[in-house]
């Protein structure tokens, strides 16, 4: 998964996450170039985060157009791994880990989650990524107990 990123291989990342999966990414939004000294000392000035939902659809043709072509390189790591087996259908999983990504034109560090389906061991599939770049206010991570998750009959 983490080379899938860091080779651009987009065949891949196309064949594992679900068609319907839910996908949340966050975008830095910056302060304006040029702001006066006393704006960049305010905590206006700090980067803010927005979540996006996105599609799959959205987010490959995303990380394809804008990842992947305007950066000479990529380079994903993923460190702490936090790994649960839901109770009650016990091929899903939920894997939380940090994540830090750099490439030739951006870098940034937080946390991923993965909701994995492991039915085909050779072949998972990922229902439900979100990132975000610090906790919430509450200390809280996304994880697998944030979704109502319906199996199969």
């Amino acid at each position: 998964f983490r080379m899938a990123y860091n080779t651009k291989d987009t065949a891949f990342l196309e064949k594992v996450y679900s068609d319907d999966a839910l996908i949340l990414v966050g975008t830095v939004l910056e302060e304006k170039r040029g702001a006066d000294d006393m704006m960049r000392r305010s905590l206006l000035s700090q980067p803010k985060i927005k979540l996006i939902q996105q599609s799959k659809r959205e987010y490959l043709d995303g990380l394809k157009r804008r990842a992947f072509v305007k950066n000479a390189f990529i380079n994903v790591r993923f460190d702490d791994f936090s790994i649960v087996r839901h109770e009650k259908l016990p091929w899903l999983y939920g894997v939380s880990c940090q994540q830090q990504w750099n490439s030739s034109t951006y870098s940034d560090r937080g946390f991923l989650f993965l909701m994995m389906d492991f039915r085909s061991l050779t072949e998972p599939v990922i229902h439900v990524r979100t990132w975000q770049p610090k906790a919430f206010d509450d200390g809280h991570l996304v994880s697998l107990d944030d979704f109502e998750i319906v199996g199969p009959r």
